[in-house]
This record gives C-alpha cells, sequence and structure tokens, in this order.
C-alpha cells in the first residue's frame, strides 16, 4: 500500500512540474544580461539593483533573452538606478508597467525623463534628489503621484499634470525651489500635504478642474502671490474655498491669452515665438492655450493662426 501511494506522489509530482514548464509558473530566478541585472519571476523580468552604475543615456530593454528564452521586461524595481550620478538620460518602454520606490533617487546626472504610457502611478521618492532634472514628461494614463515624488528637484522650471491625474499625494514636489510654472490637469481633486510647499519662485499656476481639488491645509503651497488660473465658469468657486482663496490673483482662463495677462494681443505671439526658439517661454507662459489650431502640438502654425486672430480682433 505505501509503495502505490508514493508511486502516486510521484506521479502527481511529475505533472505539476509539466504543468509549470508548459506555463512559465514557478519560474524565479536571477540573471545578468548585457549591463543589467533582472530577477526572473513566473515568466517576466523585473529589473533589479545590481553592482554597476550606468552612465550617459541608457536604454532599458523591452526583453531579454536568457538561456534561449525570451521574457518581457515588465518592472523596474526599487532604487534599481538609485545613486547612478552619471546618467543623464533614460529611455523607458512600453513594456514597463511598474517602476517602484527610489528607482531614480539621487540621479543627480539625470536631466530629462519620459513616463511611457504603459506607466498609471509614480511612486514615492522616485526622482528625489535629482537635482539636474529639467524635464519630465507625463502620460495622460497616470492617475496618482506619489509621497516625495519630486522632492528637492530643484533644477525643474515646469510641470504639466496630465488630465488623468486624480490625485497628488503628500510633499510630491515639496522643495522643487526652481519651479516656476505648473498646470494641474482637470481631473485632479486632491493635493496633499505640503505638495508645492517651498516652491517659492511659483510665479504661475493653471488648474483646469472645475471643482476646486481639495487641499489638505495651507502648506499644500507656500507662495500664494503666483497668478492663478482657472476655468471661468468656476472663478467664486476658487475665490471661496479654502486655501485656494489666499492666491492674491485669480483669473479666469481666456482662449489662446498665451502669456495670462487677460487679453489676446501681439504680446502672445512674442511668447510664443520665444517659447518655439527654445527660451521656454516665460514663468507666465499658458501650456494650455499655446495650441492655437488644437492639432495637440505646439508649432509654427500655431503662429500663424495666432496672427489670424489678432488681426481678426484688430
Amino acid at each position: 500500500m505505501m509503495k502505490k501511494m508514493n508511486t502516486f506522489k510521484q506521479l502527481l509530482l511529475v505533472l505539476l512540474l509539466a504543468c509549470c514548464a508548459l506555463t512559465g509558473l514557478g519560474e524565479n530566478f536571477n540573471c545578468q544580461v548585457d549591463s543589467f541585472f533582472y530577477e526572473v519571476y513566473d515568466g517576466e523580468a523585473y529589473m533589479v539593483r545590481g553592482d554597476l552604475k550606468y552612465h550617459g543615456h541608457v536604454v532599458v530593454p523591452s526583453s531579454i533573452t536568457y538561456n534561449d528564452k525570451t521574457y518581457p521586461v515588465t518592472i523596474i524595481g526599487s532604487s534599481a538606478f538609485e545613486d547612478c550620478d552619471s546618467m543623464t538620460s533614460i529611455e523607458i518602454p512600453n513594456s514597463i508597467r511598474l517602476i517602484q520606490v527610489k528607482a531614480f533617487k539621487n540621479c543627480t546626472g539625470l536631466t530629462s525623463i519620459t513616463i511611457p504610457s504603459s506607466v498609471t502611478y509614480l511612486y514615492r521618492f522616485l526622482f528625489d534628489g535629482c537635482t539636474n532634472l529639467t524635464e519630465v514628461n507625463l502620460p495622460n494614463t497616470l492617475t496618482g503621484i506619489g509621497m516625495y515624488a519630486f522632492y528637492g528637484c530643484t533644477s525643474l522650471k515646469k510641470i504639466s499634470i496630465p488630465n488623468s491625474v486624480k490625485v497628488i499625494d503628500n510633499w510630491t514636489f515639496l522643495n522643487c525651489t526652481g519651479l516656476r510654472r505648473i498646470t494641474l490637469g482637470q481631473s485632479v481633486d486632491s493635493i496633499g500635504k505640503s505638495a508645492f510647499n517651498k516652491c517659492n519662485n511659483l510665479a504661475n499656476i493653471t488648474c483646469l478642474a472645475v471643482v476646486p481639488p481639495k487641499m489638505f491645509d495651507q502648506a499644500c503651497f507656500s507662495n500664494y502671490t503666483a497668478t492663478l488660473h482657472v476655468p471661468t465658469g468656476s472663478l467664486q468657486d476658487y475665490q471661496q474655498a479654502d486655501w485656494w482663496y489666499d492666491f492674491s490673483s485669480i483669473i479666469g482662463i481666456m482662449s489662446h491669452d498665451i502669456n495670462g495677462d487677460g487679453v489676446v494681443s501681439v504680446a502672445d505671439m512674442t511668447e510664443l515665438i520665444d517659447y518655439l526658439l527654445g527660451q521656454d517661454g516665460s514663468e507666465h507662459f499658458m501650456d494650455v492655450n499655446a495650441d492655437i489650431n488644437n492639432d495637440g502640438r505646439v508649432d509654427i502654425s500655431d503662429i500663424s493662426d495666432l496672427i489670424d486672430m489678432i488681426l481678426i480682433g484688430i
């Protein structure tokens, strides 16, 4: 009887191993491919922190091949690139669905980053201490931005939060002292504790939300002398909403008013030309109004359309 039981157990084990081989389940090992380190789990490769520091422009692969088998790269793990102070830029493929905490912390050489549309959340401390980061492109798939995600990014001058984002967590942009202008998308409904505190150089805030987002407290911002642009129909709501009413200048958004002075004029054309010449526009540049012809991009064709509008106005 005992012999039959052992034979039955052995048969079950063989069947289980066969199923794992067919489905890819049960795979769990570490490996290095090229200069990157991975943990392979259940048929997917997770990029993890290794012994190397990366330099210059870095390209994250969408898949790896190891022992003649290909695995998609789906996660950039915690601290994977932390302290890589000589890495200046990085390409992240659409195969990546998660970028975990501290992935780029203290990458002081990093100057630009584009988050792919496959990513839906930015985790805490993600770019903490990236003091030379000047350009951040966020996809319209994000739903939230975690605590301290951009803490101390002192070279960041502007940020545009996509319409898909609902929550900006506590301390997200704390101490971004170079930040001059921000655009908050129309779905933002909550701004956490000290989210933009110590951003003392803020000059222009555009909030597209029809309903004023709930602020945790007055310390969400520290510079209430910045000009706040809001939907015209919501002007009174912002003037009466907790902590939004502390802004000394709240202005309704006027279509095609690029420099935010309340009128459409030659000054807007000058602002747009400066922007297209790479001067990034002034702190009053209204990103949301610069796409004059509504084709999804800001380019020379918008200048032509803006001239027509000004001439018609004259």
